[in-house]
């Protein structure tokens, strides 16, 4: 018996491994056995992408290349104008420039919905054509056979109801033998049908009346083939609207990095020559919009102008009467040799003032090292100033001097004795008290140097109040004099500026021109292959994703990996549902494994009822009776009599359940308790004042993650321990896992 317990110890030693962070068996396992879903998955993608491939709006790329024209492309002397108002010493010029935009400037203008919205009314594209076949939706621009038109005043009021509301008039007309059938749909509100023998015709809904009328810019043969029938759907929609989704179709940018004069209009249109009309219309409303823009800034400029020349005249004679009247005022013929004398001694009382300046700032860095304690046995610097005739000179101090000397005495000894010798100790305190002389002397150079500072300072006041008139007259004439060379400057460009703005308003100015005619340049959209090779991908991706994370978000145990991710306590086995001898034998080694040799009182326990707690306990018993032990199982599982069931809790805590269990654990090797499921009762806790350990039956596919989590972290259960069990072979799963 002993021997085939030994060896039973070392297979269950041998099968110990550790459990992987990911474990990527059973996550192939998982998506083996999903297969079907992989296949149901990829097979729904491909049909919605078929779907979309065929009822998606068909876009086409338009695009052109426009040049962004300055004021030198479009002629004329304003930029002349503009550059000798710049080169003022005031600057006016600045509100003036008409340069070229900046080519941002120039994007945003090319897609602001104002501007796009005036092109939507010039195109009437407000109102849209299309015609349905075979469930997909074809754009009409200009062959369609009737044109739709909405009264201005209600296309008016769309745009500024858009704010609070949204209108929209869905128009169908349907063509037959007996005439035009016209039904509506105005702000989701049906429009009774009506019928009409010819076009035009004036349509009246709820929100505006309509008119349809045959379009004049059919050929022959387009209108021979809408001569039997025909049926067309028109959606009319505020031009604000109709403006913000050209403004997002359209992507305006450079060709290249380094072109700043150029720009690319690239416009994704269900109608290619709706497109192209588009880009011709945008570029002609663009560069009507700067000749606006241009001509109330020239009107602006021309006021300004005039009013400034009518203020020049003038400030100009009161200038030049200032300028006669202050000169002779003051007897002034040439203030140039006053000045120079007041610069020169200004400048030798400043250097000498300065140079005393940082002679007191160098004095008090030393000062400031000298009285810091951290530096009382170190070598005090001589202070460096300048000396009376000018150059750099060492002032010595002799208490500086002393200091250094006994430091260095200091040192030499520190070389072969300790700071504590007598010696040390001796030259420290001498140290000490010469530092109140050295502070003392350094206070009264500080003070000798303040008393020089100030005698100099004396003698430049008075130096310069001798001479304060000089700058002062110099100061004064310079202000009227550059007064009068501005007002002069700015009176000529004026007159410059005046006849410029007059020449602006005769000529109209270009600032964008197409320079390729707009092409087509194939669907925008992503290619048929690439929507069908995503779609299989996303079928693939999907059912992973699912599984994925339906694993991590699940809440049972199902196999040994998700219960070593789950608890760090012992698992003892894993025991099958059906042909679980071996595992019964694994589960009773690695019990006596963990099993202390005093310990004999084994609770078993689980979460709920049905979790197998009782068959293990039983089969326990058995298996520790065919290696020769002696043990006992006592069934303290009260809940399930009904007639101790209410009282349970006060049995379990009498006396006798506690005699019982002594008296079975003195007369066997060991006892076996089996109590009732945790998840409802707390009987538990008070048989387990009785037991060693615990054994914790998980049940597979049934108990919960968290109560696992729970018993590691209970100290009411002593030495727990845990058994995965109930495992149904008869799963692929199992199968796989265990085959």
């Amino acid at each position: 018996m002993e021997n085939l317990l030994e060896k039973e110890k070392n297979s269950v030693k041998f099968q110990e491994v550790e459990a992987p962070l990911f474990d990527f068996k059973q996550m192939w396992m998982l998506f083996i056995l999903n297969w079907r879903w992989f296949i149901v998955s990829v097979v729904a993608c491909v049909m919605i992408a078929f779907g979309y491939l065929w009822f998606r709006p068909k876009l086409i790329l338009v695009s052109s290349n426009m040049q962004i024209l300055g004021e030198s492309n479009s002629g004329g002397g304003a930029a002349a104008a503009a550059k000798a108002l710049n080169a003022l010493p005031i600057s006016l010029g600045s509100s003036f420039s008409t340069g070229s935009e900046g080519i941002e400037t120039v994007k945003r203008m090319l897609t602001s919905t104002t501007l796009i919205k005036d092109v939507v009314k010039d195109l009437g594209l407000y109102a849209e054509y299309s015609v349905d076949s075979w469930g997909r939706n074809y754009i009409l621009y200009k062959t369609q056979p009737i044109v739709v038109t909405l009264d201005p005043a209600h296309l008016k009021w769309f745009d500024e109801e858009m704010l609070t509301a949204y209108h929209e008039i869905d128009l169908t007309i349907r063509k037959t033998a007996d005439g035009y059938h016209m039904s509506a749909i105005a702000d989701e509100i049906e429009q009774p049908e009506q019928i009409f023998k010819t076009l035009p015709v004036a349509y009246k809904t709820s929100i505006g009346t309509l008119t349809i009328e045959a379009n004049p810019l059919l050929n022959a043969q387009q209108a021979a083939e809408f001569a039997g029938g025909f049926e067309i759907n028109v959606s009319v929609v505020p031009p604000k609207a109709r403006a913000a989704r050209y403004a997002g179709a359209m992507v305006v940018a450079p060709p290249l990095k380094n072109v700043s004069d150029v720009v690319t209009i690239s416009l994704n249109d269900g109608n290619y020559l709706r497109g192209i009309e588009f880009i011709n219309a945008l570029v002609g409303r663009y560069n009507k919009r700067i000749n606006e823009q241009k001509d109330e800034e020239v009107r602006r400029n021309e006021e300004f102008v005039n009013g400034r020349l009518a203020k020049l005249d003038i400030e100009l004679g009161s200038s030049d009467a200032d300028w006669e009247n202050y000169k002779r005022n003051h007897q002034i013929l040439d203030v140039e040799t006053e000045s120079s004398n007041v610069n020169s001694k200004k400048n030798e009382y400043e250097d000498e003032l300065l140079g005393i300046d940082l002679d007191i700032t160098m004095h008090d860095y030393q000062s400031d090292y000298i009285n810091n304690p951290a530096n009382l046995f170190k070598i005090f610097t001589q202070e460096t100033a300048k000396t009376d005739e000018g150059d750099g000179d060492v002032r010595s101090d002799p208490n500086i001097d002393r200091h250094n000397e006994l430091v260095n005495q200091r040192n030499d000894l520190l070389r072969s004795m300790s700071e504590k010798a007598p010696q040390v100790q001796k030259l420290n305190e001498k140290i000490r008290e010469l530092q109140p002389t050295i502070q003392t002397s350094l206070a009264r150079k500080r003070e000798s140097m303040f008393i020089k500072r100030k005698a100099k300072e004396r003698e430049y006041r008075k130096t310069m109040g001798r001479f304060a008139s000089a700058p002062r007259i110099e100061r004064e004439m310079t202000d009227i004099e550059r007064q009068r060379e501005i007002k002069q400057g700015v009176y000529i460009s004026m007159l410059q500026k005046r006849e410029e703005v007059a020449a602006d308003l005769a000529r109209n100015m270009k600032k964008g021109q197409l320079i390729d005619d707009p092409m087509i340049g194939g669907s925008s959209q992503i290619k048929p292959e690439f929507v069908i090779i995503g779609a299989v991908l996303l079928g693939f991706i999907l059912p992973i994703g699912i599984i994925i994370l339906f694993e991590l978000f699940k809440s049972k145990i199902d196999t040994k990996k998700e219960l070593e991710k789950t608890s760090k306590l012992p698992i003892l086995s894993e025991v099958f549902l059906t042909n679980n001898d071996d595992t019964i034998r694994t589960l009773r080694t690695n019990l006596l494994l963990n099993l202390k040799d005093a310990q004999k009182v084994v609770m078993m326990t689980s979460q709920n009822q049905g979790d197998g707690k009782t068959y293990l306990a039983q089969r326990l018993v058995d298996s520790l009776a065919q290696i020769g032990k002696r043990a006992q199982y006592l069934n303290l599982n009260l809940r399930e009599d009904r007639s101790k069931a209410a009282r349970a809790a006060d049995l379990l805590a009498g006396a006798d359940v506690a005699k019982q269990i002594e008296s079975l654990k003195t007369a066997n090797d060991y006892l076996i308790l089996d109590t009732s499921e945790m998840g409802k009762y707390a009987d538990v806790y008070q048989i387990g004042q009785f037991a060693d350990a615990t054994i914790f039956v998980v049940k597979a596919e049934s108990t919960d993650k968290s109560a696992v989590k729970a018993i590691a972290k209970d100290a009411r259960i002593p030495n727990p321990m845990l058994v995965l069990n109930a495992i149904d072979m008869n799963k692929k799963k199992y199968q796989y896992l265990y085959k």
